[in-house]
């Protein structure tokens, strides 16, 4: 593919050079070829990134050894000055990585701190802030909900209803999501304490556990007119870890559900397991699905539902879960739920659901 010809004969490269938009396919294959029984295993390789990991000094001395000479057999280059040797924590793809969980690049974090002086002053300018923040949204909790004044200045002015056609002259509507880069938006002080306080907890963001699936999930979800949240725990040595935040805004169908009674939590459970935490709660053999709306406690039960509920139980119906209510003033975080786990599961075993009720509403 990257022969050419000359009129001294048929030249092409021996090495992937830069610029091939297959170059690095090409690069990761190779890379997974050559590790094919170690990836995943005792290593971790993304293209010329390759983290090694063991449980013991002696058993990481066996592991970088095998990986050394699996390189040396295929004559692959290891630049030593890039090298970092018996490290007990890591940065690895924009990530500090160690024993305890994974957590936020501080050095990106901290570069982040400079938004807080660059004002958008356009739309264009607003979705790369947008961006650059939205990547690290894993990290924090309700992020769309926080961050629902930005997004709400991504639709532009509010008088902004038709767009002039540049060649045909006649007046065409215009969606709200192909509003023009450079249509101005008006940025007020609420704004920057929106923005200010997004890139300050991501200072302070958690660490995220490591999924362990032969223990059972723990999944809290809500939902509001601000969009949907839901939170994926795990106990984890005697405490309710996080494994993972997610977030998203809602589209205008959706803002009508208020109007249904539960259909907008019920919204929440759906994209919470199908969608946001699938890769985790496919495998997982069972798990429990916290709600503040108690009746979705019986969504999947004797409930009666429209075409659109049967829909979302059919989606629901290849994962093995159970629902719990929970009232939405206990709506705890990480820090309270591993200090009270276990009075909770020992109530809810112990009281029956009329009991439960009356003292969720004392």
């Amino acid at each position: 593919m990257t022969a050419f010809v000359t009129p001294w004969g048929l030249h092409e490269w021996v090495r992937i050079p830069f610029g091939l938009t297959n170059a690095p396919a090409v690069y990761q294959r190779y890379m997974e070829k050559v590790l094919e029984d170690y990836n995943h295993e005792i290593c971790e390789v993304y293209l010329d990134d390759i983290l090694i990991f063991s449980k013991t000094f002696e058993e990481h001395l066996d592991h970088i050894r095998k990986i050394l000479q699996r390189a040396q057999q295929h004559r692959i280059k290891l630049k030593p000055s890039k090298c970092e040797l018996f490290q007990r924590e890591v940065r690895f793809l924009g990530k500090l990585v160690s024993e305890s969980g994974y957590k936020a690049d501080p050095k990106d974090t901290d570069a982040l701190q400079v938004l807080k002086t660059k004002i958008p002053h356009t739309v264009g300018d607003l979705r790369k802030l947008l961006g650059m923040t939205g990547y690290y949204r894993r990290y924090l909790k309700d992020y769309s909900k926080r961050a629902k004044p930005l997004f709400d200045l991504l639709s532009g002015p509010k008088d902004l209803k038709k767009v002039v056609a540049p060649r045909t002259g006649r007046a065409r509507p215009k969606d709200s999501n192909q509003v023009p880069s450079k249509t101005p938006i008006e940025w007020t002080s609420k704004h920057q304490i929106v923005l200010d306080s997004l890139i300050d907890d991501l200072a302070t963001a958690p660490v995220m556990a490591y999924p362990d699936f032969s223990q059972p999930f723990v999944l809290h979800t809500d939902a509001s007119q601000d969009g949907l949240g839901a939170v994926l725990y795990q106990r984890q040595g005697g405490v309710m870890r996080v494994i993972g935040y997610g977030s998203r805004t809602l589209n205008p169908a959706e803002k009508n559900y208020h109007l249904h009674s539960g259909k907008l939590e019920f919204l929440a459970l759906k994209w919470a397991i199908t969608e946001q935490f699938r890769d985790y709660l496919y495998y997982a053999p069972t798990f429990t699905v916290y709600t503040d709306n108690n009746p979705l406690t019986y969504i999947l039960t004797s409930a009666k539902l429209n075409a659109t509920g049967h829909r979302w139980v059919a989606e629901l119906a290849d994962y093995h879960f159970s629902i719990k209510y929970r009232p939405g003033k206990n709506n705890a975080d990480a820090d309270t739920l591993s200090r009270l786990p276990l009075e909770v599961e020992t109530m809810e075993k112990t009281c029956s659901e009329e009991i439960s009720q009356r003292l969720c509403q004392r």
